[in-house]
Parts: structure tokens; sequence; C-alpha cells
């Protein structure tokens, strides 16, 4: 078929839809459960990885890796290609690549060859597929341009980074200008000769896919973000010219109700951040919990929603009563109605509960505090007054509260409260400690952006805490708003409580913070606001860590440099430390990196002290290859060191341009031989009903045994792909049978038990060696729990009526057919297996004959025909699990 034009190129559209690639693959795995794909070990790629996997561009391996370093070849990625393309390219008229002809062995090849050449993404070289070559990263620039038509979407104003364009092949230079024109790369070095990694083109496909999306989606709302009278939302891209309040249909909903069209106020629109902000009416709190959401779209596009929570009102309460002299103090949760919290009508108290003769009274008055206390808003506390000597001071007296409502209206619930007049004019007392790491004083110092904690002792002598709060005194002699502690127990409920909070020392200038502190016990009463403590800031610490490398080595059997060393902070402690790898060539003078900035491991096992010792041994090297590794660290301020080459020993040094520290790895060293087979050997089947598996087997290697585990799946939909993760690969389980793994060979011992449910069994056996080298062996099972089920028919081909047909639910044992011995057996050819009954007496002990008509079907014949009085008997017969079957009898089939 002859190439293409560009407009019929239709390789990842924009509407491909979830459905075609459903039907082209097998669901894939997510990133996450890649054995080899953690955020750490694939750095800027992970994301990507995840993404292509999920949307089924891309699959792993059926040993649970990805193996995203490794190259990739043109055949799979024509696979990959296809499999975006759908079922509709027409390949009738399309001739195969030379080297993949229609009877070649790999059947999904041949289709997805035919497909990417007839769509033009592929045309070959020289009218071959080369199908096991590795693609580069030039020639990978060139079909992803080709096949989503990238270079239509490039903006006059976009520009490329790549600076390296001359080692790339003349055909190749534009489409790498168009990828890095659009983002889709973002390197300066792109290095166009070298070969593509599976990882790379993960990132490199979902950007091209995103990039595609973007520039030819139009604009429409991307997010909607409500706050109670505010609404904003951002653009997938900017529109050509600025929109208009008129442009957006606007609807509200509560709770999920009807929704109703909103006329907003306060247009504004942010060309900058592609956003719109609506102002709206506010929502107010009524006495159930409102979510309120609002729907915009933008022209005819589709729309986007965002929503709140507008809390329900409080419920009304009373939170404590207390009393002092002739006064009782009620403190409400919230602001209280006026009018019926001043009638006294609303207050009974009665100086004798016990009593059934005295007469209760009212209090002569009623005063709402229309000033705020302690804590509490105004209206919130209630003063009561009594006549003199009203109020028993003894521990029997009692105040019934009712008839009051809140400031909304609601009534509050009636309430009766104990009460005992305390000293008047008694206040509650109180002191409090900052503590900053090892430091618990009534001054503690702190760097800026610190949080430090507080903690406040109350005591009353009669009443009990009811609440503590605290604020601020800055340098500059301003004052904070009061900020509520809460009760370090749970409940502000007895005379003495500690309460609990913190300082969030974020922007503080340095300087000297005055910390008051407040408390209000149940009588309304409410201690001094007095300094209790002071917090000292201290001036920014601007100082950087020291990093000394003490011992580096090349370890020539792993190739991997082990590295140890230490930092000390003169000012804050030590937070992290962290090394790079990059390689050099010396003819270009340049470094790339190999490995980003990755965290080392403080020797003691956290970084929290000034001083800290730390270890960190490289991944894998290739052999002949120059390096340089770097490290630098982090203080808790935020300083972080000058990145400081390491010295490695036991290798040649670069010399000439290089930088000090740069080294040569050996040509000769590594150990790249994976480990030997181990052959591990299962205690069940290949079906079972035992759920208890172990497995044996011996790990060999030629250097050094590093670790043995094991993974388990489970073929889900039956088709024959291991693709449900039951366990990840892991220890738990596994036995050395010598105790310890030391040594080029080690015996092991598996133990699992099988889930709860019956299916196809994987368990992936792990051995790596020293050097990372791996090999992976499985054992295969089948679950069977589940017991067969048998039905008994006549034999309608033949006319004598001695002759029935079995049939079992699922394949059973045949065995070999035995002559009667009255001894049933698993075997459903044993004639034993087989009895006719009557009025509960054996009449025939045995069949006179069985024969095998299929796994699951026997033919039964009897000596003499079974008449209608009379029943038939099967017992024993066994599934390839061993399940029996249940005794089964049944009348005499006609």
């Amino acid at each position: 078929m002859a190439y293409q034009p560009k407009s019929y190129r239709k390789f990842l559209v924009g509407t491909v839809s979830a459905a075609v690639v459903a039907s082209a693959i097998v669901p894939a795995a997510s990133a996450a459960s890649f054995s080899d794909v953690t955020k750490e070990t694939v750095k800027d790629h992970y994301q990507n990885i995840a993404t292509a996997s999920e949307k089924g561009y891309i699959k792993g391996y059926g040993d649970g890796t990805f193996k995203p370093y490794n190259t990739i070849t043109r055949g799979q990625v024509v696979k990959i290609l296809a499999r975006t393309l759908g079922d509709d390219v027409d390949t009738s008229k399309t001739e195969n690549f030379s080297d993949v002809p229609s009877n070649y062995s790999d059947k999904e090849l041949v289709e997805a060859s035919l497909k990417v050449r007839a769509a033009g993404v592929f045309t070959g070289n020289g009218g071959k597929l080369l199908p096991d070559q590795n693609i580069t990263r030039q020639q990978m620039a060139k079909v992803l341009v080709n096949g989503l038509g990238l270079e239509a979407l490039v903006d006059s104003d976009d520009t490329s980074k790549v600076k390296d364009l001359d080692k790339a092949y003349s055909e190749y230079r534009e489409d790498i200008q168009t990828l890095s024109k659009l983002g889709v790369t973002d390197v300066e070095t792109f290095n166009p000769e070298t070969n593509l990694t599976r990882a790379q083109f993960a990132s490199f496909i979902v950007r091209a896919y995103e990039v595609k999306e973007s520039r030819t989606a139009k604009p429409s709302v991307q997010d909607v973000t409500a706050v109670n009278g505010k609404v904003t939302v951002e653009f997938n891209k900017a529109p050509e010219t600025a929109p208009t309040a008129n442009d957006f249909t606007i609807t509200k909903s509560v709770n999920g109700g009807t929704a109703t069209s909103v006329a907003p106020t306060d247009f504004k629109y942010d060309a900058s951040s592609k956003t719109a902000t609506f102002g709206v009416e506010k929502v107010e709190a009524a006495t159930a919990k409102q979510t309120v959401s609002y729907s915009v779209a933008y022209k005819e596009t589709d729309a986007k929603s965002g929503s709140f929570t507008v809390d329900a009102l409080p419920a009304a309460s009373i939170l404590s009563v207390g009393a002092a002299g002739n006064q009782a103090t009620v403190i409400f949760n919230s602001p209280v109605d006026t009018a019926t919290a001043q009638n006294v009508i609303n207050y009974t108290y009665d100086n004798d509960r016990n009593s059934t003769t005295n007469v209760p009274v009212h209090p002569t008055s009623a005063s709402v505090n229309t000033e705020a206390v302690g804590p509490y808003a105004a209206g919130q506390v209630v003063t009561l007054t009594f006549n003199n000597g009203a109020l028993s001071t003894e521990d029997k007296g009692s105040l019934n509260i009712q008839n009051v409502k809140s400031d909304k209206g609601i009534v509050i619930a009636s309430k009766t409260v104990n009460v005992t007049p305390v000293a008047d004019g008694a206040k509650p007392e109180a002191s409090a400690t900052l503590t900053n790491g090892a430091q618990t004083s009534t001054k503690v110092s702190a760097n800026a952006g610190t949080t430090v904690k507080l903690n406040v002792k109350a005591k009353d002598d009669a009443s009990n805490i009811v609440a503590a709060r605290y604020r601020i005194q800055n340098p500059d002699n301003t004052f904070t708003s009061w900020t509520n502690l809460e009760a370090e127990d749970g409940a502000f409920d007895e005379t003495s409580e500690t309460a609990v909070g913190s300082i969030n020392t974020t922007g503080f200038a340095g300087g000297d913070y005055k910390v008051y502190i407040q408390t209000v016990d149940a009588a309304g009463k409410v201690s001094d606001s007095e300094v209790a403590a002071t917090l000292e800031i201290t001036k920014k610490d601007i100082t950087a860590p020291v990093t000394v490398n003490s011992e580096a080595t090349y370890k020539s059997a792993t190739r991997t440099v082990e590295v140890k060393g230490s930092v000390t902070d003169a000012d804050s402690d030590v937070k992290n430390v962290q090394y790079r790898v990059s390689t050099y060539n010396a003819s270009t003078n340049a470094y790339t990196t190999s490995t980003e900035w990755t965290n080392a491991t403080a020797t003691d096992g956290s970084f929290n002290e000034k001083q800290e010792d730390y270890k960190f041994a490289t991944p894998q090297l290739n052999a002949s290859t120059t390096y340089l590794i770097e490290v630098r660290s982090e203080d808790a301020a935020g300083n972080t060191s000058k990145a400081q080459n390491v010295t490695v020993s036991g290798v040649e040094t670069a010399g000439g341009n290089a930088k000090e520290g740069t080294f040569k790895t050996p040509a000769n060293s590594g150990d790249t031989t994976i480990p030997g087979e181990s052959t591990p050997k299962s205690n069940v089947g290949e079906v079972t009903n035992k759920k208890d598996v172990k497995i044996t087997g011996v790990a060999n290697d030629n250097v050094e045994v590093a670790s043995i585990e094991y993974a388990v799946y489970r073929d889900a939909d039956k088709d024959g792909s291991y693709e449900t993760q039951v366990q990840a690969y892991g220890k738990t389980g596994v036995t050395i049978n010598d105790g310890s793994i030391n040594s080029d060979s080690e015996a092991y011992t598996i133990n699992y038990d099988l889930p709860s449910v019956d299916g196809k069994y994987r368990i992936l056996v792990r051995t790596t060696d020293t050097s990372g080298n791996e090999r992976v062996e499985n054992v295969d099972t089948v679950l069977d729990t589940v017991s067969p089920t048998v039905t008994i028919a006549a034999d309608t081909e033949t006319s004598g009526k001695n002759d029935f047909i079995v049939t079992f639910s699922e394949d059973v044992q045949a065995g070999t057919e035995e002559a009667a011995n009255e001894v049933a057996s698993k075997f459903a050819l044993d004639k034993d297996n087989y009895t006719v009954n009557q009025g509960g007496q054996v009449v025939q002990n045995a069949a006179a004959s069985v024969t095998k008509v299929s796994e699951k079907q026997f033919k039964v014949t009897f000596a003499q025909a079974p008449t209608d009085a009379q029943t038939i008997s099967i017992t024993s017969v066994q599934d390839f699990a061993g399940n029996a079957i249940k005794a089964t009898s049944v009348n005499v089939p006609k």
C-alpha cells in the first residue's frame, strides 16, 4: 500500500475511546503493581508509566515487572501504536513487511505491522520492519510526529530547547524540534542516536497524547472551586477573546435538589491564570447541614461542578452552670434570645433537691452579658441574681432551666443542674509552659517556621474549668486574636485541667513573643490575662551544613560504589543527604545525569541531629564507563550545601578536563550471570483442594544468593493470563533451611496459604543475587474446594432398561475398571461405587460394567434392570482436586 497522506494518519487521535483501548488489549496492571516501578526507581517517569499502563498503551511482563530501563524494540513500539488505532484501519490492500510475513509466528505483530503501515505511521526500511532492532530516540520522534500530526499543532511563538540537533540525521531534525516546541520533551540534550527505554517511551507517548488533546480541545471549564459567596472557574486553555459573564451558564443546587439559575455579580477574568471569578449570594447556616453545588458551563461546552458545605447550626445547649455568693452563671454554647433568657420564670432554684416540702424560687433578675466573656461570644453568658441567702451553701441545691431559646429561635432543651455556690469573687488560676524539641520551659527559643507546643495548667478552688485560650503579644506590642485551646483529656469538666495547643511560627520575625493565657470557670469567672511564657524567635539560619565523605569504594562484583560520610550543621539539625550519579563524555567534556538526586540513609536510622553519619550504594554501573558521584546535604532550616564530588578508591581516575573525582569503571567488572534454576516443587499437584501450599527448592548462583522472595497471582477471568495480584513479592513465609542466606547455594522452603477463592493460581519464586541479577520461576496450581454433583439419566440410545448415563458436574478421576470387591473407591470406573437399593436394603451391590464416555460422563450397566420401587446410589467418586461427591441416591430414571 502506498504511503498515506498526513490527513489519513490517525494514531492516538483525541477521540480514542476507552472502549477501543479495552478491546485491543488485556486490562493492564497499574504502575504501583509492578514490582520494579516506584517513585524512587523511575523518578520522573513514575506517573507516566502509571498513565500508559492504565490506558493500555504499554504492558508489563508475566513476572509482575515492568523493566523500565530495558530498551524497547521497533516491534514492541509497533504493537503499542497499533492498539491505539482501533479496528477501522483498512489493511486489505496493504503488503506485509518482508520480514513479518503473514505466516510469521507472532500473530499480534503481523496484524499490528499491517495497521501501522496502512496508517503511514511506520513505512519500514527497504520493505523491512526490523522488529527486533532497538528504536532510537530520533526514530521515535518521527513516529510520534507523523502519527499524531503534531507539526500542525505548533504555534509561531513555540521554541525548541534542543541543543544537540547536529547529532541527529537530517530527516529527523524537524520532528525532534516539533517535540521540543510542544513540550513533549523539555531537555536540551536530546541524544538522538541513543536507544529508547521502556520508561522513556511511556513518558513520550503519554505527553504526546496530552499535547494532542490540549491543543485541539475547545476552551472549556476545567475546574470549579466554590466557597460561600464566590465561585472560581479555571479554563483548560485561554479563550481567544476574553469571556464575559454572559458566556457562562451557572446553576446552584442544595443537597442534590433542583438546580436553579444564578445571576452572578462582580465578574472578573484573569488571562494569566485562565480563571474567572463570580460573586454569588451567601448561603446562611440552617438547622441541617447543606451541601451547596455550583455547575458552570462556558458557551456550548460541558459543565463542571464545585461544591462546599455549610455546617448545620449547632444544637443549642447549656454548657455549664456555676454559682458564687448570691449569683448563678449559666453558659450556653451559642448566643441566646434576650427575651427568653432574661425571663426569671424560666429559672427555678431548689435549695434542697432531696426535700419534697420546700418551695423552689426564681431569681430576682436575669441578665444576658452583651460582651464577650473569655472565649465566649456576647450573649452566651447569663447571670442570675437571687435574694441573699436563697442559694444553699451545702451541696444539695439544683437549678432547673427551661423555655430559653437561642438567638435563632431554637428552643434549648431543659436541664436540671446541681449547684453549690463558692466564695464570691474567686477566680481560676493558670500557668503555662512551651515545648520545642528538648526545651520545656516558660521561655524557649525556636527558629521561624517551627511549631511550638503550649501546655496550660488551669485550677479552680470550687468550680470546674470550662475553657482556656491564648493570644500573643508581638515584638512591636501588637496582639494576635485569642485562640481557644483543647482539653488534654478531651473535655473541660474538672476543677483542675490541662489545656493544649500549638503555635506555628511561620513568618515570625526575630524577637521575643509574649504568650498570654486566660481560663474561665463554670461560675463565669475569668482568670487574669497575664504573660505566662515567652517565645524567642532566633535569627534565621542561613548557614548550609558541611558534608564530609570519609569512604567511597568500588565493588567489582556488583559494579556499585558504596559511600560513607558525615554531615555537621552548626545551627540546625541535619534534614537529609542526597547523591547524584552522572556519566562523562571526554570528547564533549559534558556530564549527563544517569541517577537523579536520591536520598542516602542515616546510619542511626533517621536524620534529626546536628551531626549525622550517612551511607549509600549507587545503582549498578556500566562497565568501561566514566562516572562522577556528587553528594549534598540539607538542614532543617532549608539550607542546602553545594554538591561535593566523591573520590572513589579502587578505580582509575578520568584525568584530562574531567572534574575532580570522575572515575572509570573497569571493563571486566561485574557479575551479569543470572542465578541458576532453583526448580521449585510444590506439595500439591496441578489441581488441589488444599490451601496450605509448601514449595521447596535450591537457589544457586555463581557468586552469592542475596534473597529469595515470592509473589502470587490469580487468573481471575480464566483467559490464561494471571493478571490479578494476590500478594506482591515478599519474604514472609520463606525459610532458608540453614538459617541464613550467605552462600552461592541455598535450600529454601516457602509456606503459603491460598486465599478462600477457587481458581487458577501462579506462585512466582524470585531469586536475586548480590549483583542484582534475578531469576523468576513459577509454580502453577488450580484451587478447587467444591465437591462435584452428579445426575443420572436413562440411556436413551439402548433399548435395555438396565443402562444409565451418569453425568458429573466437572471432570472426575476415571481410574481403570475394576472387578466388584464390595470396596468403593475414588475412581468413576469402579463398579462398587454404583448400587441398587430397595426399602433400605442393597439389592445389587455393584454395577455389572462401567464405561467412560467423557471426563464427566460414564455409562453404567446393572446386571438386572432396576424396578420403579428401587433407587440407584452413587458414592466416593472424586474430582482431580480430591473432592468427593456427596452420596447421591435417586429414583430409577425412566
